[in-house]
């Protein structure tokens, strides 16, 4: 099935914590990023537009081991280099 033919009504349980599908699709995300891609980037992505919807694009920032790596990449540009 499609990304874009999925229902309003399932618009979560692929993000749902346990869905294959959605765990795969963040961890390309968290690689990606890890490997220095800016986040708006990664979500034009073939791979990533053709498994969501603009809605579902929308809202996988909330996704707490999505924004957890974010935050996490983030933080490390702030520190200081080792000495």
């Amino acid at each position: 099935m499609a990304a874009n033919s999925y229902p309003l009504g399932n618009l979560f349980l692929f993000l749902s914590p346990g869905s294959t599908r959605g765990e795969r699709l963040i961890a390309y995300i968290v690689r990606q990023h890890g490997h220095g891609r800016a986040y708006a980037e990664i979500l034009d992505d073939p791979y990533v537009v053709d498994l969501t919807t603009p809605k579902q694009r929308e809202l996988l920032v909330e996704q707490p081991a999505l924004l957890h790596a974010l935050v996490e990449d983030y933080v490390e540009t702030l520190r200081p280099p080792a000495a």
